[in-house]
């Protein structure tokens, strides 16, 4: 029908019985009980009635733009019917292939009537055609229902063929996705509807034009030249219930790939009986509303088949079926010489159809974004492996997407998606926690995400394991997401200031203080101390893995662990007062001491913080055969020198009172230690006292002059008696 051109049709069920008594043939008297009627609204030519007689070998197998080539229309009717009658151009038609009810042995296998001499000779003939329904067709089948078991099939009984038209009803939303004329079906059992579905396509004259540039034959394609059309098909379904409207989009795509393909396209048509098969594929998914039961889509020749796509998504190729329509013969791994038919329903797999997936899941992708299409719906149109047609497409599918902006990113608690571009989007890590990748999202950071049921199609299809974020990347990020959250360029530096400011301008053409408390810098994954830690360990992890690949040759560069580049302006110093900054070469924090300066602890970076960078050098890798320097940007020892600016500070935390092995006198003992690294350590003392301005003693030994730097610091201890020492001293 669709075909002809027809836009209509209806089925409806009768239960009736028509009186015998002026008929045909008598032998025609069991076609006058129940039936089930097919009615067109495309008048049929002498033509076409003429090709139906030849069942199984109709002249459409040549006609590459026809669907209906493999008789299956004729063929499907004997299952219900012994005898088909078709009542067109004023003639009613008896299809009789066993010779058992108009035909003579050995005659031909059907006769024809005119309804004029019908309803002059044999009106009881003519009568089952004379009610409301087929009166409104041009074109009207009738199949009178087997009353006995025959040698074309079973007994039908009349309710259980009306419960099959009612299951066909419920599905016939789909029989209409792939049409390219029929935009109407009805079905009623008697007079009762049961259903009725009505398509519009949007875009007509686009659509038609697509479908009127496919050629007669199939010689007349060009190898690796494609012709690609969406289109967006609504659906008003209509029963006694009520009315509801679907919304389709379908994806067509028609070429020939390769030379091995129109190879086997030909072989199909030179063979006995041969067929000239269609190298055209269409998927189609129900994005409003999405269908409540996900991958239930099936394989569609024309018409539905039982094959199940393990997909959302409906879809339409040119298949080679068995007859039954309940085989897609396909090749096994291994099958060395498969049949033409295994060869070119595989191609057609892995090549049109897979386009037209390809072409429907881009399409789906914005349907996410504008129209609220759900994330666990667009992951249901991806085919997932399961039988060997679904392996087939499932894998080839996401081959031919593996470079498309398919990989949905999410974008935490706002519920929006962005898309990144494959084939090697990154994913998410294993060593950094859910929870902390989550807030990395939030903050910007593109991972992209599939269900694992994908994921495995996808890892088979790249070829090689996902990629997942490194160190070097996670740096990357979050450097160009403070810069941006905070509007200084990358080469924008802190200094320091000990007064913990939020964002203070030091004058004109200095960098920002950048120093906040956790949870404040305008990032979801700076709010905690651990998943800093945690992010810079991970980073420093990948950076020393990159530096050991670089310098794999050995060496002294092997030996020397420079982040200056990597970590420049990268948010993850964590101060000893746990606040949060980027490292700077000109934003020094010393990495020891911490506890000499209680009210300075954001001079110095957090212990673990340093103690993540330093854990991550493999002192034991191949070639490390000598102390490993690391050069961090703004970290560096501290020494006296630095104690000098601070004396109001250090002295206000001495206690004097206090014997000096008190708990409250640890700072006191701590400078003392300081005096003993650092203050004493050779040449020390002369560099001190020089960036200072003081004088020294120039006869004097220059160890015995660092106290010139703090001479007037009420820090010594004094040993004095009746003390609680075991001699009875204190100190």
């Amino acid at each position: 029908a669709d075909d002809a051109g027809a836009e209509s049709l209806a089925f409806f069920i009768q239960d009736e019985s028509f009186s015998t008594e002026r008929i045909v043939d008598s032998r025609t008297a069991p076609l006058q009980g129940p039936a089930l009627y097919v009615c067109c609204d495309n008048a049929l030519t002498n033509e076409d009635i003429a090709r139906m007689q030849n069942v199984g070998r109709s002249k459409k197998r040549l006609d590459f733009s026809s669907s209906g080539r493999f008789g299956v229309g004729m063929n499907v009717m004997y299952r219900y019917c012994d005898c088909p009658q078709l009542l067109a151009n004023s003639r009613l038609h008896y299809f009789d292939l066993t010779r058992n009810f108009v035909s003579q042995p050995g005659g031909s296998r059907g006769r024809k009537f005119t309804t004029e001499k019908l309803k002059a000779n044999f009106p009881d003939s003519f009568a089952p055609f004379e009610n409301s329904m087929a009166g409104k067709f041009p074109t009207v089948f009738r199949l009178a229902l087997r009353t006995d078991r025959s040698e074309l099939g079973l007994q039908q009984e009349f309710e259980k063929v009306a419960q099959e038209l009612e299951n066909s009803a419920s599905i016939a939303e789909k029989m209409l996705l792939f049409t390219k004329n029929l935009t109407r079906l009805e079905f009623y059992k008697g007079d009762e509807l049961i259903s009725a579905i009505e398509s519009r396509i949007a875009k007509q004259d686009e659509f038609d034009a697509f479908f009127s540039k496919i050629p007669s034959s199939p010689l007349d394609l060009k190898v690796g030249s494609f012709m690609s059309h969406r289109a967006t098909k609504t659906v008003t379904i209509t029963c006694p219930e009520g009315t509801t409207t679907a919304e389709w989009a379908i994806a067509h795509r028609l070429g020939i790939p390769d030379d091995a393909m129109l190879k086997i396209l030909k072989d199909q048509l030179e063979r006995p009986f041969g067929v000239a098969l269609y190298p055209h594929g269409a998927a189609a998914c129900r994005v409003k509303p999405f269908e409540e039961e996900h991958r239930c889509g099936r394989i569609c020749v024309g018409l539905p088949t039982p094959f199940k796509t393990n997909s959302s998504a409906w879809i339409h190729g040119g298949f080679a079926l068995l007859s039954s329509r309940k085989s897609l013969p396909l090749p096994e791994d291994g099958d060395r010489e498969p049949t033409l038919d295994k060869s070119w329903n595989k191609m057609l797999l892995e090549g049109v159809i897979a386009g037209a997936m390809h072409e429907l899941i881009s399409h789906c992708c914005s349907q996410v974004i504008f129209s609220g299409m759900k994330l666990d719906e667009f992951f249901s149109v991806f085919p997932v492996r399961g039988d060997r047609l679904q392996t087939i497409l499932a894998a080839s599918t996401f081959k031919a997407a593996l470079r498309s902006a398919i990989f949905p990113v999410f974008r935490g608690s706002t519920g929006k998606v962005s898309w990144a571009a494959g084939p090697k989007p990154t994913f998410a890590c294993e060593d950094l926690s859910e929870e902390l990748q989550a807030a990395l999202v939030e903050d910007g950071l593109k991972l992209a995400s599939l269900p694992p049921e994908l994921m495995i199609e996808y890892e088979d299809a790249l070829g090689e394991p996902r990629a997942r974020l490194k160190g070097i990347e996670l740096s990357q990020f979050l450097r160009e997401a403070w810069c941006s959250k905070h509007s200084i360029d990358a080469d924008g530096v802190s200094t320091v200031t000990g007064d913990g400011a939020k964002a203070e301008s030091k004058g004109s053409g200095e960098a920002k203080v950048l120093e906040f408390d956790l949870g404040e810098a305008g990032l979801m994954s700076l709010s905690d101390k651990d998943d800093i830690i945690d992010m810079m360990a991970f980073v420093a992890k990948h950076l020393w893995a990159d530096h050991m690949e670089k310098n794999k040759k050995g060496g002294w560069h092997l030996h020397k662990f420079n982040l200056l580049e990597h970590l420049d302006q990268v948010p993850l110093l964590l101060t000893h007062k746990h606040q949060i900054t980027a490292f700077s070469a000109k934003n020094t924090k010393f990495n020891a001491w911490r506890d000499i300066l209680p009210t300075k602890k954001e001079l110095f970076i957090h212990k673990d913080c340093h103690k993540a960078i330093v854990n991550a050098v493999d002192t034991t890798a191949e070639g490390i055969n000598r102390e490993v320097k690391i050069d961090i940007p703004g970290i560096r020892v501290f020494t006296l020198m630095d104690l000098l600016p601070f004396r109001d500070e250090l002295e206000a935390s001495l206690q004097p009172s206090a014997p000096f092995a008190s708990g409250q006198n640890e700072v006191l003992r701590q400078f003392w230690s300081l005096v003993a690294d650092s203050a004493l350590t050779e040449g020390a003392t002369a560099d001190l006292a020089e960036k200072h301005g003081v004088k020294l003693d120039a006869a004097a030994g220059e160890k015995q002059k660092w106290h010139k730097l703090v001479e007037d610091w009420p820090v010594l201890p004094v040993l004095f008696c009746d003390g609680e020492g075991e001699n009875g001293e204190g100190l």
